[in-house]
């Protein structure tokens, strides 16, 4: 399946995130999780997209943010345990990109 929005989407999860079909807003996207984030699809942010998990692996996907783009264990900056990017990309379009491991 497909999340799609027009302003901001913050998705929390109790365990793991699985994206396997388009995830993308033309506002801030936020996925937080306190396992793993695991991308196979495309995750798309038109502003800012932050990516908080202990793990976060990107295989054959594409993760895209118009603005800045932050993989790192939480909002506060702390270090994740990985970023796994296997046959992927990672950009931004006018941003930084920031990742804690």
């Amino acid at each position: 399946g497909s999340v799609q929005g027009g302003g901001d989407i913050t998705v929390a999860s109790r365990s793991n995130i699985t994206v396997d079909g388009f995830t993308g807003t033309r506002g801030s996207l936020t996925l937080s999780a306190p396992g793993a984030i695991v991308n196979t699809a495309l995750l798309y942010a038109a502003n800012n997209l932050a990516l908080f998990a202990d793990s976060i692996t990107n295989r054959r996907g594409d993760i895209m943010a118009g603005n800045n783009l932050w993989m790192q264990r939480d909002a506060a900056g702390n270090a994740n345990s990985q970023v796994v990017n296997t046959s992927g990309n990672i950009e931004t379009q006018g941003g930084d990109i920031g990742i804690r491991t």
